[in-house]
């Protein structure tokens, strides 16, 4: 089994998940498990490597429930395990999620490896930063994987499990993106050509294949006189023949 430490691995996690849970949790205190909404942050840098940050309802998944199916007992009876036990089922879940993920590269599938998954320690921390209450726990699993050379779209499908979610994407020379998504679909296309040096390349190959195509399209009509032309003279050729 993975013993992963958690290690915040961009500025503003904490800023992001508190953000989160808080625009989801105003105005239901009377409810003891306000269902929260899954973001994934996706980050793309010029060397090709892609991180992702999947901030999620961490005790709905580790029941194998959406965030707003999850029964509260369940989730406070595994509130309530032992240190050493509770590590283990939020690491298996981690796993779990990144193993359902579907990670596409220009259609195929990509292996991810992971950063870190969400920890007994901090789940223990959320219930002290919300008065004793650790429902509603939103914590990230983070991931990374290698872009192929020359990569020129990426999609990502999350778990239908964990609802609709938010894509956030940062790409170089890009301003960030943000994009819905509904439970269980794959993301529209992102380009990423630029972190790839692909995008030199498809260009180069687009013009090729327009200036082909403004080719083919100026000799048509050429083409297109000179077969007609043809066959005149074999019709006139086949008339003389007869007569």
């Amino acid at each position: 089994m993975m013993n992963l430490t958690h290690k915040p691995w961009r500025r503003g996690q904490s800023s992001r998940i508190a953000a989160i849970a808080a625009a989801f949790c105003l105005g239901t205190a009377a409810q003891a498990h306000p269902s929260v909404p899954t973001v994934v942050d996706i980050s793309v840098d010029t060397r090709g490597e892609l991180h992702l940050a999947v901030a999620h309802d961490v005790l709905a998944w580790a029941t194998q429930q959406s965030s707003d199916a999850a029964e509260d007992s369940q989730m406070l009876r595994q509130v309530n395990e032992p240190d050493p036990r509770l590590d283990s089922i939020l690491a298996a879940s981690g796993q779990r999620l990144m193993e359902q993920m579907d990670l596409l590269v220009d259609g195929s599938r990509i292996q991810m490896s992971a950063l870190s998954f969400p920890t007994t320690r901090q789940v223990r921390a959320w219930a002290s930063e919300h008065n004793g209450n650790a429902l509603s726990c939103v914590l990230e699993c983070t991931m990374r994987a290698r872009l192929p050379e020359g990569a020129r779209d990426l999609q990502i499908r999350l778990p239908e499990l964990l609802g609709g979610s938010f894509l956030s994407v940062v790409r170089p020379g890009l301003e960030r993106a943000m994009l819905p998504v509904d439970a269980g679909d794959l993301s529209p296309p992102l380009d990423i050509s630029m972190a790839t040096h692909a995008r030199a390349d498809d260009v180069s190959a687009a013009r090729r294949g327009g200036a082909l195509m403004f080719t083919l399209w100026s000799l048509l009509p050429c083409t297109c006189a000179a077969i007609v032309a043809v066959r005149r003279r074999t019709h006139r050729a086949h008339e003389c023949t007869v007569s």
